[in-house]
């Protein structure tokens, strides 16, 4: 590796200038250092391991720091979604609408975050933002576990919320700065595969960790979270100026045309994004009661059915990111609604065995994955505040999953979850017809 390497130094003299070239391994640089005339040059050797790992971590650039705190953050944030949904109703007794809206309000919190709060985050370097979201949420949500009712966990969930705005829009920005077309969308389909892998195991080992006890999976969501801070904070120190590639003051993004090059699709995506994050909210929200209660699955079924959801979400992302068919196209998008209609219809009517409900949960990660995908790219493309951009993409996620999450509680309280499927799908046909609608209108107004 980079520690111990030796370096080969060779006396040049020029005039009265006396200097040295030092040859060494292709992870340093070639340097010319002045000596002074006498000094006895076959002794140095070059071996510094500070500068080896340095020098590594320039190489992997941000994302080295990008991935990894996805990976981390995600699966922290999956063990603390579902487990905060066995935590209520086993510590507390909380009913199918109580659970929504506790889920309601993390969203709510995080969304107004975003919208309002961005002024102030965007002077900050994102580093500094994603170190300070990190370890809030290590406290945040280690305090759910000392709530003495719903209501105090309901205010630790909201400012975890507001600490989570702090987080993914500083993150995506930056992971976004100084890129476009097929480079941004490569980029943000390696991003996305490191957040999805972060929610393939979190459902199953909450599911686990919740049939021994219900506080297991917040506490463990709290490690998690520590862990990430702890992680950050070592690449500011090896790497201090790894968070400079936004503005520090307005969050705009260096070597990007002006926005004439914006694309209307944005507007019909986050339509799309809002559909398709409701159905998500009912589905990660109520899903979990449905089965216990009209189904008779164990918490790790419902861990395993989510496993096998987030692992094809990660392949359905990696395969978005490496085909471009979709770029700057409305057909493909609308045909993933559609299809989405069609899963959320099956599932209504044959949703009762394991297996088909993790088919089709499967399938709808992936159609999730490309609408996710679709609002991300055309948001961002061509655009110069990227940071505003990225709270806009959080803002209309998380509405859709609050409205989900809300509406689906309220919806199987009275009735069941096969209608609540049912919504889900009369919800995305709406976006159908709205995307359509809002396309043609800003079309007409929108320079390309």
């Amino acid at each position: 590796m980079l520690s111990g390497s030796r370096a080969t130094i060779k006396p040049i003299t020029s005039g009265k200038r006396r200097t040295c070239l030092i040859a060494v391994p292709a992870e340093f640089a070639t340097v010319r250092l002045p000596v002074k005339a006498g000094v006895e040059m076959d002794s140095r050797v070059v071996t510094n391991n500070t500068a080896g790992v340095r020098s590594y971590c320039r190489g992997i650039g941000a994302t080295g720091v990008i991935y990894p705190a996805a990976l981390f953050s995600s699966f922290a944030l999956g063990v603390v979604s579902l487990g905060i949904v066995f935590f209520a109703r086993d510590v507390f007794g909380a009913t199918p609408v109580q659970i929504g809206w506790l889920a309601g309000i993390w969203s709510m919190a995080y969304t107004l975050s975003c919208m309002l709060l961005r002024p102030v985050f965007s002077h900050f370097v994102p580093r500094s933002m994603i170190l300070t979201s990190a370890g809030l949420m290590c406290l945040f949500t280690l305090g759910i576990q000392f709530a003495s009712s719903l209501t105090v966990v309901s205010i630790c969930l909201a400012l975890s919320g507001v600490a989570m705005s702090m987080f993914w829009p500083p993150l995506m920005a930056w992971l976004s700065d100084g890129h476009e077309g097929k480079s941004l969308g490569r980029r943000f389909s390696n991003y996305n595969i490191m957040w999805s892998i972060g929610t393939v195991a979190s459902p199953y080992i909450c599911g686990w960790l919740a049939e021994r006890s219900a506080r297991y999976p917040i506490f463990l969501g709290s490690v998690v979270f520590g862990i990430t801070a702890v992680y950050i904070l070592g690449t500011v120190l090896v790497l201090p100026n790894s968070g400079n590639g936004i503005s520090q003051t307005e969050g705009i993004v260096s070597g990007i045309e002006p926005s004439e090059h914006e694309t209307p699709i944005r507007f019909p995506a986050w339509i799309g994004l809002f559909a398709s994050f409701f159905g998500l909210g009912a589905l990660l929200s109520i899903f979990p009661l449905a089965a216990k209660e009209e189904l008779h699955i164990a918490e790790s079924t419902v861990g395993l059915l989510f496993l096998v959801r987030a692992l094809l979400g990660a392949i359905g992302f990696y395969i978005i990111g490496r085909s471009v068919f979709w770029h700057f196209r409305m057909v493909p998008m609308l045909g993933v609604q559609f299809l989405m209609v069609i899963c959320f219809g099956l599932l209504s009517m044959f949703g009762v065995s394991p297996k088909v409900i993790g088919g089709l949960f499967g399938m709808l990660a992936m159609l999730i994955a490309f609408s996710y995908s679709y609002s991300v790219f055309h948001g961002v493309s061509g655009c110069t505040d990227r940071v505003k951009r990225m709270a806009i993409h959080e803002s209309v996620l998380s509405i859709g999953f609050i409205s989900g999450s809300a509406a689906g509680g309220m919806l199987y309280e009275v009735s069941s979850m096969a209608h609540v499927y049912v919504m889900c799908a009369l919800v995305l046909l709406v976006g159908i017809a709205a995307q359509y609608l809002v396309y043609q209108i800003v079309r007409r107004r929108t320079a390309w």
